[in-house]
Formats: C-alpha cells, structure tokens, sequence
C-alpha cells in the first residue's frame, strides 16, 4: 500500500477471500481504498460464473464477493488498474453520486471512524447502507 498510485494491493482477509485496495498516493506513502463493493456494467455473466450462480445484488456487495467475482487472486497484487487487466472507470456522462460517509463495518478496530465512503443511492452497496453524512455533488 506504499505506492505506486492506481494499483492493487491484494491479501487474504481471515485467510479465506482476497481483498483488494487500490494505491491512491505517490510511493512511499501509505494509503489506499478497498474495493467493497462494484457496480457491474459489462462481464455481468462471467461474474456469476465466478460466483457460482449468485446474481444481482449479492453478486458484489462484499470486498471478498468483488474480488472473486471479477477474478482478482494474490497474483494481481501490484498490477495497475488503468492499464492492466483489471480496469476501472468512470463512465463518462453519468450524474455524480451522493456520496455518503459512515463509520467502517465488519472490523473492530477503528470502527468509530468515518471512513466508508459509498454511493448512498447504489442498490450494489453493502448494508449498512444508512449514511453519517451525505457529501455534496461536485
């Protein structure tokens, strides 16, 4: 998580499901943002093929659901998402979201922070779904 920005950093999370962070400052600073959840515009049926079935909502409202729905494993750590493999993108002419911040969830600590950043109203975001807050559009 140390850089470069725009690639993945990918671990086992209770040593059962990959989890991915995207790098978002220059190297030697650590930061980044873990992928919670995705809203599948194209690959839609190869994903539920990775996900043995699951459909809609429960197809990527889970960092481990979104990795393994889009097949990001360990062998994806370090790889860019603008100009490897696995891709990320704005879609060009669509509204910006409300964008609403709560406190973390399914870790213990650190929970009282707020920082959970999710589109408030994406039906693929995962509960809890009820912001702190809710950030103004740009």
């Amino acid at each position: 998580m140390f850089g470069p920005p725009g690639h993945l950093y990918c671990y086992r999370s209770y040593g059962l499901h990959t989890c991915a962070n995207v790098v978002t400052e220059a190297s030697g600073r650590c930061a980044a943002v873990l992928l919670r959840a995705v809203e599948p515009l194209e690959g839609v049926e190869a994903m539920v093929e990775n996900r043995r079935g699951r459909r809609g909502w429960e197809l990527t409202n889970g960092p481990g659901k979104v990795c393994e729905a889009l097949g990001i494993g360990l062998e994806h750590y370090g790889q860019s998402v603008v100009r490897g493999p696995i891709g990320f993108f704005a879609t060009a002419g669509q509204e910006r979201p409300r964008v609403g911040v709560s406190e973390r969830i399914g870790i213990s600590k650190g929970k009282e922070h707020p920082w959970r950043f999710f589109d408030v109203d994406s039906p693929w975001v995962g509960a809890p779904r009820r912001p702190r807050r809710v950030l103004r559009r740009r």
